[in-house]
């Protein structure tokens, strides 16, 4: 995964777009989440994959920080 590449295209485009397509993309990136911090990729790139997942959460009214919160605290139990 290309994390500039994804920044760019948050920060960029989705900051116009409806609350449920952020949070629709949010859940696609999840699973992405909990790959990268598996013991097999030991959590490459994940502070960079946060960083647009929380920017997705942020979108419309904030809805999306349930989401990322109940996956933190799956993947606090990956650790």
């Amino acid at each position: 995964m290309n994390s500039c590449f994804l920044k760019v295209l948050v920060l960029s485009y989705c900051s116009n777009v409806s609350e449920e397509v952020a949070i629709t993309i949010l859940c696609a990136l999840i699973p992405i989440g909990s790959h990268i911090l598996s013991p097999v990729v030991e959590g490459t790139g994940f502070a960079e994959l946060m960083v647009v997942m929380a920017t997705l959460a942020d979108a419309g009214t904030g809805k999306g920080h349930t989401h990322l919160f109940s996956a933190a605290t799956e993947w606090l139990e990956l650790w």
